[in-house]
């Protein structure tokens, strides 16, 4: 048994008006949706219209970003398992981390948590101090940058 080939419905000017404004704008299977057609007459349709004037594109950007709930900044990930994104995780963990110290350091005698306040305590990294500038003082604007070096 062979099929029956449906008859090609005709395309209005308003259906292609509405391809023509949604092109890009909408994927195909959204303009297809909204016209009742396939997606192949979509698709042939939109071909025949870029020949006749060779500016129409169904080429669709779909963003890849999601909200985070907690945050509200568009991120490109969210974890399953939280649901929140990575800065709001690392914050989450940076917070445990901090009360944990806070509870080690209730739970150490009054003599550890002294020496550890006096010595321990101001141990962290930091950036190396800058060097000390030189005076320019007595310089014109236009003096080399090698008298900066002589003078003291």
């Amino acid at each position: 048994m062979k099929k029956e080939k449906r008859a090609q419905k005709a395309w209005t000017t308003l259906e292609e008006r509405y391809l023509k404004q949604n092109a890009g704008f909408l994927c195909i299977s959204e303009i297809a949706l909204r016209l009742d057609r396939s997606e192949a007459s979509v698709k042939s349709k939109a071909s025949r219209l870029r020949k006749q004037n060779g500016c129409l594109s169904l080429r669709h950007f779909k963003s890849k970003l999601v909200w985070c709930p907690r945050c509200a900044t568009l991120r490109t990930k969210l974890f399953s398992k939280t649901g929140h994104c990575m800065v709001c995780r690392l914050r989450d963990r940076h917070s445990r981390i901090v009360d944990d110290c806070e509870t080690a350091l209730l739970s150490l005698g009054e003599e550890h948590r002294f020496y550890y306040e006096v010595y321990e305590g101001y141990r962290q990294s930091s950036l190396p101090k800058r060097p000390v500038s030189t005076s320019i003082k007595g310089l014109d604007t236009y003096a080399p940058a090698s008298c900066l070096l002589c003078r003291t």
